[in-house]
């Protein structure tokens, strides 16, 4: 069976679950023999890509008509003389393009859904995509009526490199909270509740940056939190720090799959995690789950966790995939739209 050619289109490669996801992604496609381009807006993660994988500089990141005409124009042409058999959007507006493209250069394109995108007229392109991948069934049931019929539900590869493994400790106090920092994090909500529980004795650490950065540190001020909550920026040892930590808390307003929560299952590092469907469809019964957006929840969940009394969130291992699995399925799901 002959070697499939794929680009990737998404709007930069800053930080974050997508980018990290398509890194990963990409990575194993070529390790698996393919050939594979990555068209974004550049950054720190470009770096992380293998030698063998060709990135394309555009600025697809642009909600602009124009410039995406532009970028999908430029990306037709060099399918022709690079080979490229189809074109993978990672975002919305690389679905514009890709759609765009497809159109220029006869090649067909596919989508994967990674967030329950605001239902409005940029959902478009997706149900004139060729197939759509949904990071999980939550997302799946969120974009009904505008996806194309062919659609699969291939759940986010997780790896760990077995250096790091969660140990219990005697003293339940440091909190870990990793992700993209924007309203949809929750960490509002979190801070909020902690503020409650100046008595006991933890801290927490938040590794990311993201748009709500400065808004964050300013309410850890009003908060009185200072000595309590560190800003640790952008970070690449992401196992390091869930081996260090007592307890990942994701109190997320919502998730497409949530690769902080499946990284933490799979590296066996306690996890509170709040109410969402994306969350729901892969913890076990036995755990909890906080209402999303509820402070007084929140503070109560933590309060109980920090007398020793209170239930976390479970996560079945299980039900996450490697990246080779990941891999695998994805690689199905192209040929079935290309052959």
């Amino acid at each position: 069976m002959a070697p499939l050619s794929v680009v990737h289109l998404l709007p930069e490669l800053e930080s974050g679950g997508v980018e990290d996801h398509v890194v990963a992604l990409a990575n194993r496609q070529v390790q698996d023999g393919m050939s594979v381009a990555v068209c974004s807006n550049g950054g720190r993660l470009e770096r992380r890509l293998r030698p063998e994988i060709s990135a394309i500089h555009l600025p697809i990141h642009r909600k602009n008509i124009a410039v995406g005409l532009r970028c999908a124009a430029s990306l037709a042409k060099q399918a022709k003389t690079a080979g490229w058999q189809l074109f993978h959007a990672h975002s919305r507006v690389p679905a514009w393009v890709a759609y765009f493209a497809s159109k220029m250069s006869g090649l067909p394109w596919v989508a994967t859904v990674h967030a329950a995108y605001s239902k409005n007229a940029g959902l478009w392109p997706y149900r004139r995509a060729g197939g759509a991948i949904c990071v999980s069934q939550a997302m799946a049931s969120w974009m009904e009526g505008r996806l194309p019929k062919r659609v699969a539900v291939i759940y986010n590869g997780i790896d760990v490199s077995g250096s790091w493994e969660w140990k219990n400790r005697d003293r339940r106090r440091n909190l870990l909270f990793l992700g993209r920092l924007t309203k949809l994090k929750g960490l509002e909500t979190l801070l909020e509740g902690l503020a409650g529980l100046s008595q006991y004795d933890w801290k927490l650490d938040v590794a990311g940056e993201g748009p709500q950065s400065s808004a964050l540190k300013d309410l850890v001020r009003r908060l009185n939190l200072d000595g309590r909550v560190s800003f640790l920026g952008f970070r690449n040892d992401t196992e390091r720090l869930l081996s260090l930590c007592d307890l990942l808390v994701a109190p997320s307003l919502s998730e497409g799959m949530g690769l902080s929560v499946a990284l933490a299952a799979r590296l066996g590092t306690p996890i509170l995690a709040s109410d969402i469907p994306a969350f729901r469809e892969l913890s076990r019964p036995e755990g909890y789950l906080v209402p999303a957006g509820n402070c007084e929840a929140w503070r109560q969940a933590l309060e109980d966790y920090f007398k020793g009394a209170g239930k976390i969130s479970l996560f079945s291992e299980k039900s996450f995939r490697t990246v080779e699995q990941m891999t695998d399925d994805v690689s199905s799901f192209y040929r079935s739209i290309v052959s």
